[in-house]
């Protein structure tokens, strides 16, 4: 066979081969950005003796599973979005991360996770978010005394909700500027800004905010890069502080005390 014939072929194969991987990269994508652990509907929290497990019903009837966690009288109460993985189980122990910080809290399981029901989607996750919001109002919770939180994932749905509600403060903890910015660093091969269905685009909503904002990230996040947060931090508009932890990382920022100290700083300024 020719020469020319040939290097035809291996690029014909090369080009065919890619679009398969972009093909399955999109329609498993999920797969690479949530990372759900389920729960039996029986599962039993530990921490639910501090509180309660509540149910929570979204406006597309969807039930989502949520922890609330008093603090002894405490009138202000944290609703805490947390990350892409995991589910409740681990996610009860934020709680007594931040029990010195003496608030109240709620941490819910997004659709798709633990014991809530429903599959994943960009306006189902902001769905549920309105819904714990709308669940604590109805608890005889005032707007001005939530304060919504925020931890990677949970950062672009927390965004999204103070966009529509009105709450004390808001705090984002390894946030990003949009789930596509995030991919574009991991996985540029994959044209995340052309195939993408989840884009969480917090830069966008950033100029909306109102309310006090605290954004808090590790120096050394290699899964979200700190430019991330310090784009999004110049596009609010609102009062705002960041709080940069050297040598901190994705996971390991509670265990800084820089951490809760920025956290109870801005709850006092509020």
């Amino acid at each position: 066979m020719h020469p020319v014939k040939i290097i035809r072929r291996i690029v014909v194969g090369l080009v065919l081969l890619y679009a398969v991987v972009l093909l399955v990269a999109f329609i498993f994508q999920e797969k690479l950005l949530f990372h759900p652990a389920t729960l039996a509907k029986d599962f039993k929290y530990e921490l639910a003796s501090q509180g309660k497990e509540v149910s929570i019903n979204t406006d597309d009837g969807q039930t989502i599973s949520g922890l609330l966690i008093k603090r002894g009288g405490s009138k202000h109460v944290m609703l805490y979005f947390h990350g892409n993985g995991g589910s409740l189980d681990t996610w009860q122990w934020v709680a007594n991360d931040l029990k010195e910080l003496d608030c109240d809290m709620l941490i819910i399981d997004y659709r798709g996770y633990g014991k809530s029901t429903g599959s994943f989607s960009e306006s189902g996750f902001y769905l549920d978010a309105v819904a714990s919001y709308d669940y604590l109002v109805a608890a005889g919770y005032d707007p001005d005394d939530i304060i919504i939180y925020g931890r990677s994932l949970g950062t672009g749905i927390a965004i999204d909700l103070a966009t529509k509600r009105k709450a004390r403060g808001l705090i984002l903890e390894s946030p990003y500027t949009s789930i596509t910015a995030v991919a574009k660093v991991h996985y540029p091969y994959l044209l995340p800004g052309l195939l993408s269905r989840y884009k969480f685009n917090s830069l966008e909503k950033a100029p909306k905010l109102t309310l006090p904002v605290l954004i808090i990230h590790g120096d050394s996040d290699e899964l979200i890069p700190s430019k991330e947060a310090e784009e999004l931090y110049s596009a609010i508009k609102s009062t705002k502080t960041f709080t940069l932890i050297k040598g901190g990382d994705h996971n390991n920022l509670i265990h800084f005390p820089e951490h809760n100290r920025a956290i109870a700083d801005f709850l006092n300024r509020l």
